[in-house]
Formats: C-alpha cells, sequence, structure tokens
C-alpha cells in the first residue's frame, strides 16, 4: 500500500498549474495518484486548505481527493447556488493548446479544473469546469463551443442518453442492457432515443 504525500503548490497563472502538471503525469517514474491543477477562485471554497490556497493562485495537486473530480463543483456548490458544471475531455494531442483556448474564450464565466488521465495510453485531461450559470441556453451554447474547439462534451445537463454522451450515442452495450432489463421499455421512457422496445 502507498503512502500518499498531499501536496497543495500555489502558481501565478492556470497555464504555468497545467504545464507542471502535464510534465510531472507524463514523468512515468513519479508516483502518482491524482494531478489536478485548480483554478483562481475555486480554491477559495476550499475552507479547511484556505492556507495552501492563497488569494488568486491555482493549485496543482489536491490535498485530498475529496476536493478533486466533481467534488469541487459539491464544494463551491456549498456557498454558491449559481454554479453549475460542464464534463470535458480535452484532445490528447493539444492538451495544453486546447486548454489555453478555452480560457481565452470564457474567461471568469468558467472556471477551469482538469485532472490528468492516461486514456488509450495517452495523458490528456478530463475537466469538470466550474460554470457561472444565467441561463440554460448559454450553459448549452457552452457546451456547442467547447465541441466546436474539439473537446468532448459529456452533457451533465442533457435529457437523453445520447444528447449526455460525448460520442453523441448510446454504444451497443447499452442498448443491450436495456433489452435485457427493460424489455417493454417503461423505465424512463425517451431517455434512450436509440432504443426500440424488444417486446410490445
Amino acid at each position: 500500500m502507498w503512502e500518499w504525500i498531499d501536496v497543495a503548490v500555489g502558481f501565478d497563472d492556470f497555464a504555468a498549474a497545467c504545464e507542471v502538471g502535464l510534465a510531472v503525469a507524463l514523468a512515468d517514474g513519479v508516483v502518482k495518484k491524482l494531478l489536478a491543477p485548480i483554478s483562481w477562485p475555486i480554491p477559495r471554497y476550499f475552507g479547511p486548505f484556505a492556507s495552501v490556497c492563497p488569494e488568486g493562485k491555482s493549485p496543482s495537486e489536491t490535498p485530498i481527493y475529496e476536493y478533486s473530480w466533481n467534488h469541487t463543483t459539491l464544494q463551491t456548490l456549498k456557498t454558491d447556488r449559481n454554479a453549475s458544471y460542464q464534463q470535458c475531455l480535452f484532445p490528447a494531442e493539444r492538451v495544453l493548446e486546447s486548454v489555453a483556448e478555452m480560457v481565452a474564450l470564457f474567461g471568469d464565466e468558467v472556471w477551469r479544473h482538469l485532472e490528468f488521465i492516461r486514456l488509450g495510453g495517452r495523458v490528456t485531461a478530463s475537466a469538470l469546469p466550474v460554470v457561472r450559470f444565467t441561463t440554460r441556453e448559454r450553459l448549452f451554447e457552452i457546451v456547442e463551443i467547447y465541441e466546436k474547439h474539439g473537446v468532448l462534451v459529456a452533457n451533465p445537463h442533457a435529457f437523453t442518453r445520447e444528447d449526455a454522451s460525448r460520442h453523441k450515442r448510446a454504444d451497443a452495450d447499452q442498448i443491450g442492457f436495456k433489452a435485457q432489463v427493460d424489455p417493454f421499455g417503461l423505465l424512463n421512457p425517451g431517455k434512450m432515443r436509440s432504443y426500440t422496445p424488444v417486446r410490445v
């Protein structure tokens, strides 16, 4: 069992946090459990860890897993009910450039939060950015902008399985499982557009 050491590092800007995070993610000789660049102002919602998240800085590695993945949104929502989020996957071949594009496009409307992951043998970044909610239309427009720039989005605000998938389809195993457990299509009707009941 690994004796993990939690480290939080403050950077002057999010780009620097991402560059260091990616370099450590690519360093096979460094054993790591989590690398999560998180931009300001999200750390202001990490009450117990305010001392390691200085004002205006972006930590490159969260001190505890409870402050990563979608827990960042949960921490924010505890005191700010105008927050929402998206689920994104950046292209591995240009992850830092793609992140920088989104930062430039959205500014303070979307607060950045990444986790570096290995997917299909390549290091990339998954993201659960916190979005400053204004309207449903703007929330879906943000999804379209991400996708237009090559960032895959699994939209947590979509109604159907296909629209919520980053591939915009229900996989064959999902359709097969539904046919097995719900042959009449009685459960969550309309949630999977590509499913046709096998029994009537």
